[in-house]
């Protein structure tokens, strides 16, 4: 056996510790960096997104811990992503660098000016969805920004109602991803969890804040933010299409029992919101579908079929159209998609889900907006 000799092995100890001690130090950094922060007014609290809990000390003031920024009534925030964080209020925005931990030189800088397609004033809440996307909310209406492109999507503002399944359809106070699949929206006294992969609300909210946040302020939050860098979603590696297409999405078509009530309008209200979602789909809001098919005087249905697709089309700059279908073969739910191009009345594409379980259809809706929105 080869001798290991004590010089050597002292070498190798002292190497080990140094990595444990290392893994460990990086542990407790990442532990400590999954935080969120929660304004009001003057005041900011941190809460520790592991714990499930508020620090402790909190709230403090904004104005003795925050180097240039407002020392009051922040209107919205969100992480970049990049080291940068941004704050809104009124007229004005902040970048606030998270390395050095306080306001970058320039600012406040007035957001008409560097913010294309936004609102220029008066933001209620901001959240970076982890895709590439930003959405800004204010009022009734809503803002998908491009974090790439650095501005506003095609078509927007938009309704809150009818792409955001089960949030409240006006006035959001704060929203904060909170880097787990979900999202939490605060409006009142009231909050709302929001799941990414199905797009759509958790079943039993809205929930009153003061019985599931301790000692977070129990109404009326100003703005919040999660201040570690956000894992992107797997909609992040999607491969787009080329050409970002103006769609809408009609009540889906039901075959038979499928043991779900007006399961063609709501399969549709999903499948709007998923699409709109992708990033590759500039989609219509439903208000809109159904005057287009009063105006088309179709029979008193709001079905459409691929033979209408063409007239469909010409009205208001649609160039696709997405139709669905669901039925049930024994314990087996089936919903089909077709993207149509509303032109030529040609398919472009189809995609397909099945389930057992018709609880489980809202969670792959999602799955059905990323293939239409692959590239082939």
């Amino acid at each position: 056996m080869a001798e290991i000799r004590p010089q050597r092995l002292k070498k190798v100890m002292i190497r080990l510790i140094s990595f444990l001690v290392s893994l460990l130090l990086g542990q407790t950094a990442a532990a400590q960096s999954k935080k969120a922060y929660f304004f009001k007014e003057s005041q900011y609290c941190r809460y520790d997104v592991i714990a499930d809990k508020m620090d402790a000390g909190y709230p403090k003031l904004i104005k003795n811990l925050w180097p240039g920024l407002w020392s009051d009534t922040i209107d919205a925030a969100f992480n970049w992503g990049n080291g940068k964080v941004y704050f809104f209020k009124g007229k004005h925005y902040i970048r606030y660098d998270l390395k050095t931990d306080k306001s970058d030189p320039g600012y406040p800088k007035l957001i008409r000016d560097l913010w294309p397609g936004l609102w220029s004033d008066t933001i209620d809440a901001a959240i970076n969805w982890g895709n590439g996307k930003v959405y800004f909310f204010k009022g009734k209406h809503y803002i998908r920004y491009d974090l790439k492109a650095d501005k506003s999507d095609p078509g927007y503002p938009k309704l809150i109602k009818g792409f955001w399944p089960g949030l409240w359809s006006d006035t959001i106070d704060a929203a904060v991803n909170w880097g787990n699949g979900k999202v939490y929206f605060f409006k009142g006294k009231h909050y709302i969890r929001y799941d990414l992969l199905s797009d759509t609300t958790d079943p039993g909210y809205p929930k009153i804040i003061e019985q599931f946040w301790p000692k977070l302020w129990h109404k009326d939050l100003n703005a919040a933010l999660n201040w570690e860098h956000l894992p992107q979603t797997n909609q992040s590696n999607l491969i787009l299409r080329r050409k970002m297409l103006k769609t809408a999405v009609v009540e889906f078509n039901v075959h038979g029992e499928v043991g779900m009530k007006d399961a063609g309008i709501i399969l549709a209200e999903w499948m709007t919101a998923a699409l709109e979602r992708t990033g590759g789909f500039e989609v219509y809001e439903r208000i809109a579908i159904d005057k287009i098919i009063e105006e088309l005087k179709f029979a008193e249905t709001s079905y459409v079929d691929e033979n209408s697709i063409a007239k469909f089309g010409k009205l208001r700059g649609v160039n696709t159209l997405v139709t669905g279908s669901i039925q049930k073969f024994g314990d087996t739910v089936s919903v089909t998609v077709k993207l149509i191009e509303t032109e030529s009345g040609k398919i472009i594409d189809t995609a397909e889900i099945k389930s057992d379980d018709i609880n489980k259809i809202p969670f792959a809706m999602k799955k059905l907006a990323i293939d239409l929105s692959r590239e082939d």
